[in-house]
Protein backbone atom coordinates (compact mmCIF):
# COMPACT_ATOMS: atom_id res chain seq x y z
CA UNK A 1 0.00 0.00 0.00
CA UNK A 2 1.53 3.39 -0.50
CA UNK A 3 1.44 6.00 2.10
CA UNK A 4 -1.20 8.29 0.17
CA UNK A 5 -3.31 5.16 0.61
CA UNK A 6 -2.73 4.73 4.44
CA UNK A 7 -3.68 8.43 4.38
CA UNK A 8 -6.93 8.30 2.84
CA UNK A 9 -7.90 5.07 4.97
CA UNK A 10 -6.55 6.45 8.21
CA UNK A 11 -8.76 9.84 7.35
CA UNK A 12 -12.10 7.72 7.49
CA UNK A 13 -10.75 6.02 10.19
CA UNK A 14 -10.59 9.60 12.03
CA UNK A 15 -13.78 10.77 10.50
CA UNK A 16 -15.95 7.65 11.01
CA UNK A 17 -14.70 7.61 14.58
CA UNK A 18 -14.21 10.96 16.23
CA UNK A 19 -16.17 13.27 13.73
CA UNK A 20 -12.83 15.80 13.31
CA UNK A 21 -9.16 15.36 13.28
CA UNK A 22 -8.56 18.00 15.88
CA UNK A 23 -10.93 15.34 18.08
CA UNK A 24 -9.22 12.30 16.25
CA UNK A 25 -5.66 13.60 16.83
CA UNK A 26 -6.51 14.35 20.67
CA UNK A 27 -7.29 10.91 21.07
CA UNK A 28 -3.98 9.85 19.53
CA UNK A 29 -2.36 12.26 22.03
CA UNK A 30 -0.62 14.22 18.98
CA UNK A 31 -1.21 17.81 17.27
CA UNK A 32 -3.49 18.19 14.89
CA UNK A 33 -0.41 19.33 12.37
CA UNK A 34 1.54 15.52 13.56
CA UNK A 35 -1.79 13.82 12.48
CA UNK A 36 -1.92 15.68 8.85
CA UNK A 37 1.34 14.18 8.31
CA UNK A 38 0.19 10.88 8.41
CA UNK A 39 -3.64 11.73 6.56
CA UNK A 40 -1.40 13.41 3.68
CA UNK A 41 0.86 10.31 3.30
CA UNK A 42 3.77 12.13 4.14
CA UNK A 43 4.86 9.19 6.62
CA UNK A 44 3.20 5.90 8.09
CA UNK A 45 2.90 5.38 11.66
CA UNK A 46 5.49 3.27 13.82
CA UNK A 47 4.60 0.73 16.22
CA UNK A 48 3.50 2.92 19.30
CA UNK A 49 1.14 5.01 16.82
CA UNK A 50 -0.36 1.61 15.24
CA UNK A 51 -0.66 -0.23 18.67
CA UNK A 52 -2.78 3.04 19.73
CA UNK A 53 -4.98 3.20 16.58
CA UNK A 54 -5.76 -0.27 17.26
CA UNK A 55 -6.40 0.09 20.75
CA UNK A 56 -9.21 2.65 19.10
CA UNK A 57 -10.62 0.10 17.16
CA UNK A 58 -9.06 0.69 14.27
CA UNK A 59 -8.69 -2.59 11.95
CA UNK A 60 -4.87 -2.44 11.60
CA UNK A 61 -5.79 -5.36 8.57
CA UNK A 62 -7.53 -2.84 6.60
CA UNK A 63 -5.84 0.36 7.53
CA UNK A 64 -2.52 -1.75 6.13
CA UNK A 65 -1.45 -3.14 2.92
CA UNK A 66 -1.96 -7.27 2.96
CA UNK A 67 1.64 -7.07 2.16
CA UNK A 68 2.43 -4.98 5.16
CA UNK A 69 0.00 -6.90 8.04
CA UNK A 70 2.84 -9.34 8.97
CA UNK A 71 5.35 -6.64 8.93
CA UNK A 72 2.73 -4.08 11.35
CA UNK A 73 2.29 -7.42 13.30
CA UNK A 74 6.34 -7.83 13.87
CA UNK A 75 6.19 -4.56 14.99
CA UNK A 76 3.63 -4.21 17.09
CA UNK A 77 5.17 -7.46 18.96
CA UNK A 78 8.53 -6.00 19.36
CA UNK A 79 6.61 -3.26 20.56
CA UNK A 80 5.03 -5.03 22.95
CA UNK A 81 7.74 -6.81 24.22
CA UNK A 82 10.28 -3.61 24.88
CA UNK A 83 6.80 -2.06 26.71
CA UNK A 84 6.95 -5.39 28.98
CA UNK A 85 10.52 -5.42 29.90
CA UNK A 86 10.15 -1.94 30.16
CA UNK A 87 7.40 -2.74 32.91
CA UNK A 88 8.98 -5.50 34.31
CA UNK A 89 11.95 -3.91 35.21
CA UNK A 90 10.16 -0.94 36.36
CA UNK A 91 8.60 -3.61 38.60
CA UNK A 92 11.91 -4.68 40.12
CA UNK A 93 12.75 -1.25 40.68
CA UNK A 94 9.95 -0.51 42.98
CA UNK A 95 10.20 -3.96 44.92
CA UNK A 96 14.11 -2.91 45.53
CA UNK A 97 12.73 0.65 46.66
CA UNK A 98 10.57 -1.11 48.96
CA UNK A 99 12.95 -2.45 50.64
CA UNK A 100 15.02 0.29 51.30
CA UNK A 101 12.15 2.24 52.42
CA UNK A 102 11.30 -0.94 55.01
CA UNK A 103 15.24 -0.92 55.74
CA UNK A 104 15.65 3.19 56.34
CA UNK A 105 12.04 3.02 58.48
CA UNK A 106 13.40 0.05 60.35
CA UNK A 107 16.57 2.37 61.41
CA UNK A 108 14.62 5.65 62.05
CA UNK A 109 12.30 3.24 64.68
CA UNK A 110 15.48 2.05 66.31
CA UNK A 111 17.14 5.57 66.28
CA UNK A 112 14.03 7.05 67.81
CA UNK A 113 13.68 4.21 70.30
CA UNK A 114 17.70 5.30 71.05
CA UNK A 115 17.00 9.05 71.54
CA UNK A 116 13.79 8.26 74.01
CA UNK A 117 16.29 5.60 75.71
CA UNK A 118 18.81 8.90 76.00
CA UNK A 119 16.12 11.06 77.09
CA UNK A 120 14.62 9.64 79.77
Amino acid sequence: MNRVEFGNRLRTFIKEKFGTYEKGAAALNMKPPSLQTYLKGESLPGAALTAKLLELGCDINWLFDVKEVSQVSESLNKYSIKKNETILSQAQEITELKKEVKLLEERIQRLQEETNKMLN
